[in-house]
């Protein structure tokens, strides 16, 4: 019963890291992503001033 928790266990930590990592990938992708439409759209405006 002891060794049946102690996987349930294992199993939670597991996904919960799974979780992690992947949320921590997609806000990386989504700062990247904003950061580059920041740059190109400021590099329109000069444009535009121009």
């Amino acid at each position: 019963m002891a060794q049946r928790s102690q996987d349930v266990h294992n199993k939670m930590l597991a996904s919960k890291q799974h979780t992690n990592t992947h949320t921590h990938t997609l806000a990386r992708t989504h700062a990247h992503t904003h950061s580059t439409h920041t740059v190109l759209r400021i590099h329109s405006f000069k444009g535009l001033m121009h």
